[in-house]
């Protein structure tokens, strides 16, 4: 009898609809569908998950003192110093010291830049540091340009509440003599700053970021979507803004004079920026077009946004990268039908 009530047991925990019916809600398509009830359900998620749970939602977990005071402070100075084995705070704990920041002490205000570097890198594997050629000084990189470009805390701030006068993205994102765009994480160090630094949801949310995972998913809603007349406006606009700084970037992702994109726009835009493009041409675009690009990138994904909160309700731009990422980011299901080893072998 023991057993029976058992294998009952069992059967209920391994009940799959019931799994199911708590899983992210998709339509057909097995896109994920922008509502309230899947950011909760990502959210607690995330909760969950201590490797994100200490960055991501607490301002009392400070770094080891060992990482500032043996690791930091020869770090800013351009010396070598070794953080192994040393926690290096949450983002949370960082950006509190920033908002708790008097005098614009300026060397406070590098240790903090330098700190939220390193684990703004660190949680969202940027890679900072990678590089083909062996260079390992890309975080001091960074941290060089933006301690050149706004020397204190009040210049960094107006900075990320004005996203159109010296653009911070840009910035840091410019091609650094190493020749890399750090534009990822870029818009991670923005997005991450912003959301725990401001009060006003404008200023909060201003910056979606720039992930693989996301980027390769945006272009599917707005496949989806493509009759919609908020997207039918946003592709217009996408022609005129692509027309701007080269017509063979039009001729790339459209057909002919018609506003129709080609199938190279869903499977290449978002996921290979066009400002990475290799040519023989000396900079083959103008550095604007780094902007323009995450211009084109926030406005997709407020398309995206617009049009679901016509049958549900608006979601931030926060949810919606924490939607796409968390939802999306499992290994894909490349098979439906059964195959058996005999039959792999076989091949």
């Amino acid at each position: 009898m023991a057993r029976d009530v058992l294998k009952e047991q069992i059967e209920l925990e391994e009940n799959p609809n019931k799994i199911e019916s708590l899983c992210l809600k998709r339509d057909k398509n097995k896109l994920i569908e922008l509502s309230i009830e899947n950011i909760w359900k990502v959210n607690s998620m995330l909760k969950e998950n201590s490797r994100y749970t200490l960055d991501m939602n607490y301002d009392r977990i400070p770094p080891d003192s060992d990482f500032i005071n043996k690791y930091l402070e020869k770090f800013i100075n351009n010396s070598i110093a070794d953080s192994k084995n040393m926690y290096c705070g949450s983002t949370a704990w960082w950006v509190k010291q920033l908002k708790d920041l008097h005098n614009n002490d300026e060397k406070q205000y590098k240790l903090i830049i330098a700190g939220l570097i390193h684990d703004i890198d660190r949680m969202n594997t940027t890679h900072l540091n990678a590089d083909k050629n062996g260079n390992k000084n890309g975080r001091f990189l960074v941290y060089s340009s933006i301690i050149e470009d706004y020397k204190n805390k009040d210049e960094l701030i107006k900075a990320l509440k004005n996203d159109k006068e010296k653009p911070i993205l840009y910035s840091i994102s410019k091609k650094d003599t190493n020749g890399k765009f750090n534009f990822s994480f870029a818009t991670k160090f923005c997005h991450y700053i912003s959301w725990n630094f401001f009060e006003e949801p404008k200023y909060k949310d201003m910056y979606s970021i720039y992930d693989g995972i996301v980027s390769k998913n945006l272009s599917r809603y707005l496949k989806e979507y493509q009759n919609n007349e908020k997207v039918v406006s946003f592709i217009e606009e996408l022609k005129e803004s692509l027309e701007k700084i080269d017509i063979k970037l039009v001729n790339k992702y459209f057909y002919g004079n018609s506003y129709k994109l080609k199938e190279t726009f869903y499977n290449k835009f978002f996921i290979k920026p066009f400002f990475k493009e290799k040519s023989k041409e000396e900079n083959k675009y103008e550095d604007a077009s780094i902007i323009i690009f995450y211009n084109i990138y926030r406005n997709a994904i407020d398309c995206i946004r617009e049009v679901y909160a016509e049958k549900t309700e608006i979601i931030s731009r926060n949810a919606f990268d924490h939607l796409l990422w968390y939802g999306n980011k499992g290994i894909e299901i490349r098979r439906k039908n059964e195959v058996t080893l005999t039959e792999l072998l076989n091949k």
